[in-house]
């Protein structure tokens, strides 16, 4: 592809121990293939869980070994069965794919893993109840990626159009000529739905998206919506689709 029509690179997808596999796995390797980008999967150590461990109290520290002992086991077994399935499903959709492990401050943005032209993937099963992290994660990958996918729990493989969330004006162009090439990539009619007397707010948008069994909704990174979607998490679930979050290229 050339620089100009370029979808992305990579799909940065992050991966967590313990965190629940839902759909958001397939539907990035998926995305990868149709994008012809590379599925690169980064499972995240977080260090503050090796600090807390860390006790300097002489009666506690054989407590801290055990404990930091036990999460190296979980975290080895999370590498090895999410390489597996990584692989599994990249050679199943015939995607490129790399697997690297990542110990960081809980964020993957916060460092140099982040490249300008990745889509940054996030499951939400977890991330989820932990709303601040969400934000400050979507925020730091916003920063430094082309978009931030975010895939929300029970996910449904849906087979309906890609839904552009438009606002009108200039900014909206260059969303919808984006979300062109991706409905075209992932060979899916492309319908835009703008505000009306009865579609207002992040609810109301997340129930027209679900009623049309979007396989993907796109929204403005910057646009008021997304800010209602990140601040109230549920509505995310009430997409039943996954939200790709774009910067401008205006």
């Amino acid at each position: 592809m050339s620089g100009r029509t370029i979808i992305a690179r990579r799909i940065l997808l992050r991966l967590e121990p313990g965190a629940a596999r839902d759909g958001g796995l397939a539907a990035a390797a998926r995305m990868a293939r149709a994008f012809h980008a590379e599925l690169a999967a980064r499972l995240i150590l977080d260090t503050r869980l090796a600090g807390a461990v860390t006790i300097p109290v002489a009666s506690t520290r054989a407590t801290a070994r055990e404990s930091s002992s036990s999460q190296s086991v979980i975290a080895r077994r999370a590498e090895i069965a999410f390489r597996q399935t990584i692989s599994t499903l990249a050679e199943r959709e015939q995607a490129t794919w790399s697997f690297a492990v990542v110990e960081c401050a809980g964020f993957l943005s916060k460092g140099d893993a982040v490249e300008p032209d990745d889509l940054v993937a996030i499951e939400l099963p977890r991330l989820e109840v932990a709303l601040g992290d969400l934000r400050r994660e979507v925020e730091g990958a916003l920063a430094r990626a082309r978009g931030v996918v975010l895939f929300p729990s029970g996910l449904a493989s849906n087979e309906g159009p890609i839904v552009a969330i438009v606002r009108g004006g200039k900014a909206s162009g260059s969303l919808v000529e984006q979300a062109e090439r991706i409905a075209a990539a992932l060979d899916a009619p492309l319908l835009p739905l703008a505000p009306t007397a009865e579609r207002t707010d992040a609810r109301t948008f997340a129930a027209a998206v679900r009623q049309r069994r979007a396989a993907l909704a796109v929204i403005a990174a910057d646009d008021p919506i997304a800010r209602e979607f990140l601040a109230r998490t549920r509505f995310l679930r009430e997409l039943g689709a996954p939200l790709l979050l774009l910067k401008s290229t205006a």
